[in-house]
């Protein structure tokens, strides 16, 4: 099952980076193809049981290039649809870093490394997941977008990061 849901949410992810590549307008340009792109490995791999990198060293990938995407508005920033895009770009990759850590994390050592100094249980991490998968799944329904291709890109994406929290859940 856990496999499915790896390949279900990287299938919508190719699907929202084609929507990003059939967009000629699209708020991101380049980073925005560049981070989904990385998102797209970064899934792949993870799927592969982590053959190319570790999923720790994809998460600070992903946190870098939504930082970077955020941060370097380019010369086509200041429209308030374009900024809302790049933003949900930039959050998604953010949510799907740390997803990608809780997939990969056993169970039974997080709970161990969580419940020794802080004294905090896995399960709150796995929580904090969940609710941020959801919560970005359903902010991705919730935002008006007037192109259709910008409507399925959005949705595609919370979708990919839903499936992903239904990993977790899956173990």
């Amino acid at each position: 099952m856990g496999l499915a849901l790896h390949l279900g949410a990287l299938g919508t992810t190719i699907l929202g980076g084609c929507c990003l590549l059939a967009n000629r307008r699209h708020a991101g340009g380049v980073r925005g193809l560049i981070l989904t792109l990385l998102m797209v490995v970064a899934m792949a791999d993870a799927a592969a049981g982590a053959v190319l990198l570790a999923p720790i060293a994809w998460s600070g990938l992903l946190l870098a290039g939504a930082v970077v995407s955020l941060a370097a508005p380019g010369r086509r920033a200041g429209a308030g649809e374009r900024r809302v895009a790049r933003a949900h770009e930039a959050i998604g990759a953010i949510v799907m870093a740390f997803l990608l850590i809780l997939m990969t994390v056993p169970a039974a050592a997080a709970e161990v490394a969580t419940s020794g100094h802080h004294g905090g249980p896995a399960s709150a991490l796995t929580a904090t997941g969940i609710v941020g998968a959801v919560g970005y799944a359903a902010a991705s329904i919730l935002i008006r977008r007037t192109r259709r291709v910008d409507r399925v890109q959005q949705a595609s994406m919370g979708l990919s990061v839903l499936l992903m929290g239904a990993a977790v859940v899956a173990g």
